[in-house]
This record gives C-alpha cells, structure tokens and sequence, in this order.
C-alpha cells in the first residue's frame, strides 16, 4: 500500500511539474472527446444522421474546441477570479455570461456549416423537417431557445464533468501529499530547533555565562538568565508541539532567546520594539525564530554591530522586521535549511498572503516579513 502511494505520488508531482507532458495530456484528452463525440454522432440516431463524414467531423472539431475553451475559460479565468473576489453574485454572472457567449458561438458556427453545405440542408429537411426550420431561423432566436430549454447548458456540464472532476481530484491528490510532506518537514524542522537548544555547545555556553556572572557577583543578574534559559527550555520542549501559539508567547521566546545571546556579546548593540494590538493572536508555533537565530549568528561581535528588531502585530497583519551588520566571512552568508523550512511554513499557513523580501547590503543584513492573519 506503501508503495502505491509512493508511485501515485510521484506521478501526480511529475505531471504538475513537467509542462510539456501536461500540455500533452491535455492535448490527448480532447482528442479523445472528439473521437467520442464523433463515433457517438455517427452510430446514433439524431439531427446529424447520415451527414457527410467530412461536414459530420467539422462540427464535432468545432464543438470539442469550443468546450476546451469553454474549460479552461471556467478553470482558469472565472474561477480564480470568483476565489480572489469572494464574490457570488459576480461569479453567477460571469458563469451565465460564458454559457451564453458558448451557446452564442455554438450556434453561428452549426448554422454556417450547415447553410454552406446543400446537401446537408437538403438531407435534414427530408429526415428531420422540425430542425431544417429551427436552422432558418435567425441567430438571436436559435441561441434563445437553445440556452431556455437547459439543453445546452446541461450538455455542457455532463461533458465538463469528466475533465473537472479529474483536475480537481488530482490536485486535493497534490494538495494531500504537500500537506503531508510540510507537516513531515514542520515536525522535523521542530525536532532539529529542539535538539539544537539542548546542544552541548549551545548549553555550555548559557552555563558558562552564567557562571562567569556568578564569579562577578552578578547574582541578581544570575538569576535573572536562569530564568530566561528555563523559560526558553520548556517553552521549546512542551509549548512548541502545538501548531499555533498565542502571539504573545511567541514574542515572549524571542525575548528569552535574545537575553540569552546578549550575554555573550561585547559590542554589539539589541535593540527591540514590539507592539501587538491583540496579545491573543495566533501565529504558527516557532514561525520567526529561524530569523532571530540568524540575526545572531552572521553577527560579528565587533564595535559598531547591532541587530534590531521591530514586531508589531494587529488583528490583520504581522510585521516583523530584523536588521543587522554582517561581516565579510563565507560564515556570514545567509540561507540554510531554517530559511527554507520557513518559506515552506508561509507557503503554508499564509498562500498568496505574505510578503518575505530581503536586502542584503555591504556590511548589513535587512528581512522584512508581513502576513496578513
């Protein structure tokens, strides 16, 4: 089973992925449709029996193209449109306007194929007189009747039935799989900045401040890092495993985490501004720290470093943004896996809602991160 799902999986990803076979599936779906609607108009009594192959395969190349264009105006132009808009009565319209301008277009193109072609006129008045003098009349009245009767319409929709339910199973097929691969990639990414906290280095170096501190007499100040070191260690060992956290709690481990790195630092200059309108919103578990940790680590501590931070959060937006001085050393190079799984998380919990841009300078380093909630 295991393995079945392994090769669906992949299958689906190599027809997102590669364009061409896309376009080619597509292009042999519909050269499907025809060889159907052409078979089925040649075996089957209807309006069209005993029509020249050739007049008989022009109208139905005519349709199929019609339909495609008919598909994809839905898929890919209405639909989105109707997903960005949220709006019904608009997307109502803009569907009933499509059936009429495919009804529309249906008609003059039966109509002119079929008044070109004697024969063909000659043979329908003879074996159906009804349809030779429904095909008389003028456009506006044959489209009319056409788009009244439900016919067309409901011809439309069990044609389109085929190909939107395939679409739509393949991509919650798609959807599926990367929302399994992210949580996958979230739980990991979780467990890695868990394991990198309880690091030996990293633990060794907290210690070894506070000791240092304790030496001095800073017992005051001892205690205070204690602190901030055994806030951060739980927060990170129970509170991370939920998927979301209240904004305030999340600013409250940035806080921890930033007193525990300005321990070691000489010269480099925190600075920190964070306003939240509504300390109950929720944001994704862990979602900046991948940015605070970097700020710190391509930081040289150097007379004239600093790293500053701004949060403000409402009730709509995030705006986080983290700016500080680099150096010169392949070291201070940003990216990593952590930048990555974060790009991954927005695609995530924000689609088509974020904005994650980046300036890198001569010797500083600016991220800005805004998120509509």
């Amino acid at each position: 089973m295991q393995l079945q799902t392994t090769v669906l999986q992949a299958t689906v990803y190599r027809i997102y992925q590669q364009r061409a076979l896309r376009l080619l599936l597509h292009l042999c779906f519909w050269l499907f449709m025809l060889a159907v609607k052409n078979y089925m108009a040649s075996i089957t009594f209807n309006v069209y029996n005993g029509l020249p192959t050739t007049t008989l395969f022009k109208i139905n190349l005519y349709s199929t193209a019609l339909l495609a264009a008919f598909y994809y105006t839905l898929v890919y132009g209405l639909y989105p449109h109707a997903i960005r808009a949220k709006s019904m009565v608009g997307s109502l319209f803009g569907l009933i306007m499509l059936f009429i301008l495919y009804t529309v277009a249906d008609g003059y193109i039966e109509a002119a194929l079929l008044r070109n072609c004697t024969d063909c006129m000659a043979l329908i008045e003879r074996n159906n007189p009804n349809y030779h003098k429904f095909l008389q009349q003028q456009l506006s009245n044959v489209v009319f009747k056409r788009f009244m009767s439900l016919g067309l319409p409901l011809g439309i929709i069990f044609m389109l039935g085929m190909p939107i339910s395939i679409k739509v199973g393949l991509a919650a097929l798609r959807n599926a799989y990367a929302n399994a691969e992210l949580i996958k990639e979230k739980a990991k990414l979780e467990l890695d900045f868990l394991k990198a906290q309880f690091n030996p280095h990293f633990l060794f170096n907290s210690l070894n401040n506070i000791y240092g501190l304790i030496l001095r007499g800073n017992i005051a100040q001892s205690a205070s890092v204690i602190a901030h070191l055994s806030a951060f260690l739980r927060y990170t060992t129970y509170e991370a495993n939920n998927e979301w956290m209240p904004v305030a709690e999340e600013t409250k481990l940035i806080a921890n985490y930033i007193e525990l790195e300005k321990i070691r630092l000489n010269h480099t200059k925190v600075s920190v501004e964070v306003t939240i309108e509504n300390p109950s919103v929720q944001l994704p578990s862990l979602l900046l720290m991948p940015l605070v940790e970097n700020a710190f680590k391509h930081t040289e501590d150097v007379p004239g470093a600093f790293v500053h931070f701004v949060i403000h959060v409402s009730d709509k937006q995030l705006y986080f943004m983290e700016e500080n001085t680099i150096g010169d050393s392949e070291e201070n190079k940003y990216g990593g896996l952590g930048l990555q799984h974060l790009r991954k998380r927005l695609a995530f919990f924000y689609p088509n809602k974020h904005q994650y841009e980046l300036d890198e300078q001569a010797n500083s380093y600016r991220v800005t991160l805004i998120c509509k909630l």
